[in-house]
């Protein structure tokens, strides 16, 4: 039966209100704290900003770099074991990223919901979410985490004068899929840069994947991976570790690969598809 639900994806306003997303109105984001605009604009190391939703009362944080006038920007989307990992991946940042901001893209790497990685916490989250009645009234961790990504975007475009157009979505590890539904989301609905992610191997047919990595209520029976697709358009998308056998469920504009890449590979395939546009 879910086979035959991912050869019928749902319509792409079906798939939106599934994922129950909405980009932030200017008066609704909230910005808690951040470093002055004369220090981030120097582009000497990343900067802190504390934001969220009014609506939502939420508190993120995010390490960015500025892009410098007219470059493109990259938002980095990661599984951390905890905060202390976060802060040490940008103190300093991988050589792949340190190229990148030397070229003058801008960096942005938020810590979304949950991923600070309190153990009771955790595991209470995860008993609740088993309760179809709290999943038919509230938003599960994953969708939590994927309005977090959109609140991000819109962040970076009112605060820090990055335009949705020139920011690409870099995703690998366990958020890689739920990042791809919020770029798929963005994708529909305005101008959003392209999608670099690596999928390890997941299998885009097994419930299980879902249920574990992207887990949102309905969507693996409005059409899976081909209704998140079907919702991005011709959007360009770059993922890698897809296997084989799941490779036909994604239209030609998704560039696959079983290979798995890490974030170095994803950055290259990255801008040599931007050059190739260029």
């Amino acid at each position: 039966i879910w086979q035959g639900l991912h050869q019928r994806p749902a319509p792409p306003a079906e798939t939106a209100a599934i994922l129950g997303l909405e980009v932030p109105a200017k008066a609704d984001l909230l910005v808690r704290s951040q470093a002055p605009r004369h220090a981030f604009r120097r582009r000497e190391g990343f900067s802190l900003i504390n934001y969220g939703r009014f609506s939502e009362d939420s508190s993120l944080q995010c390490r960015f770099v500025v892009p410098e006038p007219g470059k493109p920007s990259c938002l980095l989307v990661r599984g951390w074991k905890d905060a202390g990992e976060w802060q040490r991946f940008i103190d300093p940042p991988p050589a792949a990223v340190r190229r990148l901001i030397a070229e003058g893209w801008g960096v942005l790497v938020p810590l979304l919901f949950g991923q600070a990685r309190v153990p009771a916490l955790d595991e209470a989250r995860r008993a609740i979410e088993d309760s179809y009645l709290f999943t038919t009234y509230n938003r599960t961790t994953a969708m939590q985490q994927a309005g977090d990504l959109v609140t991000t975007v819109r962040l970076a475009e009112l605060e820090l004068g990055v335009s949705p157009s020139s920011l690409a979505v870099v995703a690998e590890g366990s958020p890689a899929l739920i990042a791809l539904a919020a770029w798929a989301f963005l994708s529909a609905g305005a101008e959003i840069g392209p999608f670099a992610g690596d999928l390890d191997g997941a299998d885009l047919a097994d419930p299980a994947t879902w249920t574990e990595s992207a887990y949102v209520p309905l969507l693996l029976g409005a059409g899976g991976i081909r209704a998140l697709a079907s919702l991005a358009g011709r959007r360009t998308a770059h993922l890698t570790g897809v296997p084989a056998s799941c490779r036909a469920l994604l239209p030609r504009s998704f560039k696959t690969r079983t290979r798995t890449a890490d974030l170095a590979g994803l950055l290259r395939l990255l801008q040599a598809g931007k050059r190739r546009r260029g």
